[in-house]
């Protein structure tokens, strides 16, 4: 599970919000895929990010307190399209070869 993923879980049911520390407390066992010194400062980043965002995951309900944006795109649909454009991306980028550059140097005599 990602962070906004363990995010979206934590604030789901939540009509109030929570303040940040709380969230990360809660968040911190269910994001797996967290790597670093700093996990908890993933979480900080990714809920001002997403704040940031009109269609994002929370919005800011007053400093420090974070609820679930009611106008936010669902993850499920973002990830299914991800993952669908994902292989005829990768396809395209290994039928083409670079032909090798011909020198532009001359010989000097």
């Amino acid at each position: 599970m990602n962070t906004k993923q363990a995010i979206e879980q934590v604030l789901t049911g939540k009509s109030k919000g929570m303040r940040v520390p709380e969230i990360i407390k809660a968040g911190l066992p269910l994001a797996t895929g967290l790597k670093g010194k700093t996990p908890g400062q993933t979480f900080y980043s990714t809920l001002y990010a997403e704040n940031k965002k009109a269609d994002g995951l929370v919005t800011q309900v007053s400093k420090g307190t974070f609820k679930l944006n009611p106008k936010r795109k669902r993850a499920a649909a973002v990830d299914t399209a991800k993952a669908e454009a994902t292989p005829a991306k990768a396809a395209a980028k290994t039928t083409r070869k670079r032909a090798p550059r011909k020198s532009t140097k001359k010989a000097s005599a």
